[in-house]
């Protein structure tokens, strides 16, 4: 039928991808792919700017979520089934975690996020809260995307993460933000 749909031959399908599992891997290992390319865009412009860029990765990632209902299911724990076929999502994981370290300690680097915090640890935590709410996501009848209970999450970590420069310099970076968006309009 995918073959068919596609149209072209099954043996072009199984010479391609080897197996049916191949195919579905296939479609896992892109669907990884697009959300941490989504998450990215959404943080790369704030790059020197850790707090915002770290918004920005929390953000993306379940506005992908909220589109994505393979990646709700890859990501919810409760389908260890799942999970542990992809040999793609453990490095997935363990990159993205590597992801938000690095921006931790950017943010201890440059004096904004409180020194006194591991940023693999943390890294650990900010995956747990997602994977908790895309298990959410999944369990609700209606299965939608909650921005409030998304926001109300990442207020929570960065108000834990961020010192008292860090704050003055969010402010800042907010009232420029938005002071340029206005300016478009």
């Amino acid at each position: 039928m995918i073959a068919a749909d596609a149209g072209v031959s099954k043996g072009l399908v199984f010479s391609f991808f080897g197996h049916k599992d191949g195919l579905y891997d296939a479609v896992i290992e892109q669907t990884l792919t697009a959300w941490v390319g989504f998450a990215e865009h959404q943080a790369s412009r704030f790059h020197n700017q850790p707090v915002l860029e770290l918004i920005g990765m929390f953000r993306g990632s379940f506005e992908f979520a909220s589109h994505s209902p393979m990646l709700r299911v890859l990501m919810a724990k409760r389908d260890r089934e799942i999970q542990e076929r992809l040999h793609s999502l453990p490095r997935t994981v363990r990159d993205w975690q590597g992801r938000f370290a690095d921006v931790i300690q950017r943010g201890i680097t440059q004096g904004v996020f409180h020194t006194d915090i591991d940023p693999h640890l943390t890294s650990l935590v900010i995956h747990e809260v997602q994977s908790l709410y895309l298990d959410q996501m999944i369990d609700t009848e209606k299965s939608e995307y909650d921005p409030e209970r998304m926001e109300a999450a990442l207020q929570l970590m960065v108000r834990g993460l961020v010192n008292a420069a860090g704050e003055r310099a969010l402010e800042s970076q907010l009232a420029a933000s938005n002071s340029h968006v206005r300016k478009r309009r």
